[in-house]
Order: C-alpha cells, then structure tokens, then sequence
C-alpha cells in the first residue's frame, strides 16, 4: 500500500534529478564536443568509415533517447555529430562524382570499367552490405 508508493515516489524524483544533472552537464559538453568530432574528421576518412561512423551516431543517439527522453541532451549531441559524419559522407561521394566528371577517360580495351568506377562500386558495396546489417 501506502509504505511502497513513498519509496517508489522518492526513487522516481532521484532518477528524474539524475537525468536533469546529466542534461546539464551533456548540455555544457554539446558545442566543445562537436567541434572536437569536426577536427577530429580531418583529414576525411574514407567514405565507407563516415558511413559506419554515422550509423553507428544515430544507433547511439536513439538508444539514448530510450533511457533519457527525447530531447535528451546526450542525444542531441551524437545527433549533431550524426549530421556532420552524414555531411562529410555526401561531400566525399559529391566530390568523387565531380572527380569521375572532369575526367575524359576513353574505355580501355576491354570494355570494361575503369578502375576508378571498379573502386567506387566496391565502396558503394560496403555502405550496402553495411546498411542490411542494421536492418
């Protein structure tokens, strides 16, 4: 009866003064951390790790949100550095299809791909196979 609600009730208001704390202080770590994870992507890793690194962000950030609300301040914070992994992402592929433009290659001989299109597949096979492995 009466005696369980109190305990659960004080047990409840600790939990909720724990997650107001961590917010707070996750809330003075958002903008040093990010600026940290933008230095830290120089020089641009290759597009395949901005992808698992981006994957691997968001994962994170909605397993948080499970424990510590929505607007948790931890998962802004892997939210922010999601985007920034996903921007670097599309410049890296958005400069590779430029770098692919510019170049007037005839096909070789054989017909086949050259060896820049055969790499870019290969990477493009490994985001792939990356994104069925979270599903």
């Amino acid at each position: 009866g009466a005696r369980g609600a109190a305990p659960a009730a004080a047990a409840a208001g600790e939990v909720d003064m724990a997650v107001a704390t961590l917010n707070t202080i996750f809330d003075a770590l958002r903008i040093p951390f990010k600026l940290r994870f933008e230095q830290s992507l120089e020089p641009l890793p290759p597009v395949v790790v901005l992808y698992k690194l981006a994957s691997l962000l968001e994962f994170y950030a909605r397993t948080i949100q499970k424990y510590l609300g929505e607007n948790s301040a931890l998962s802004q914070i892997l939210l922010d550095c999601n985007s920034v992994a996903m921007y670097a992402f599309f410049s890296s592929w958005k400069s590779k299809i430029e770098e692919f433009q510019s170049l007037n290659t005839s096909a070789p001989d054989d017909l086949g791909p050259p060896p820049s299109v055969v790499h870019s597949m290969t990477r493009l096979e490994e985001i792939m196979s990356t994104q069925l492995e979270r599903n």
